[in-house]
């Protein structure tokens, strides 16, 4: 499974609610855990535009073996700040700074269970879940910023030129 990266048309649209709970939905689920546990650097979280479907679908893994797949997830109320780094498996090499919300109340259906779930994710997850979120509405990590400075650079990767010219003046 391919992950798409910064520049992709996919990443800036508004995914569709998942309207079908079946046995293909487990299997994106799945196949996208096995996307992201095979990145380098491997990845704790991953939406489904990330692999080209416009899906409102995530995967989240904060913890090892601690896997939340997660369909129609949205955001129901928000407290406190926090500043961390975030990086992103669909710009590569590319890391910054990112103010998200400390905790968060967040309300999900469930793919295997198709249950319809609320839980309140803080600190790591949080910002996880929020980033992921993120793309099922067409926005990166990238546009909080307003220049290249805000960002550190992997050395071994080349940066996005869709990036650069982005932030070209």
């Amino acid at each position: 499974m391919k992950i798409y990266t910064y520049g992709n048309p996919v990443l800036r649209k508004k995914a569709k609610s998942v309207q079908h709970f079946d046995l293909e939905l487990k299997r994106l689920c799945k196949d996208m855990l096995k996307a992201m546990h095979n990145s380098q650097p491997r990845g704790v979280g991953l939406a489904a535009p990330q692999v080209g479907i416009s899906l409102r679908l995530i995967v989240v893994e904060h913890q090892p073996g601690n896997v939340k797949c997660l369909a129609n997830p949205e955001i129901l109320s928000s407290e406190g700040n926090q500043i961390d780094t975030e990086g992103c498996l669909s710009v590569p090499g590319v890391y910054a700074n990112v103010k998200r919300a400390d905790r968060i109340l967040v309300r999900a259906i469930d793919p295997e269970t198709h249950a319809r779930k609320e839980f309140y994710a803080s600190g790591f997850l949080s910002r996880i879940i929020q980033h992921e979120i993120d793309h099922l509405d067409g926005v990166m990590f990238t546009d909080y910023f307003d220049d290249l400075s805000s960002f550190d650079f992997s050395e071994d990767v080349a940066i996005p030129e869709a990036l650069l010219k982005r932030y070209q003046k």
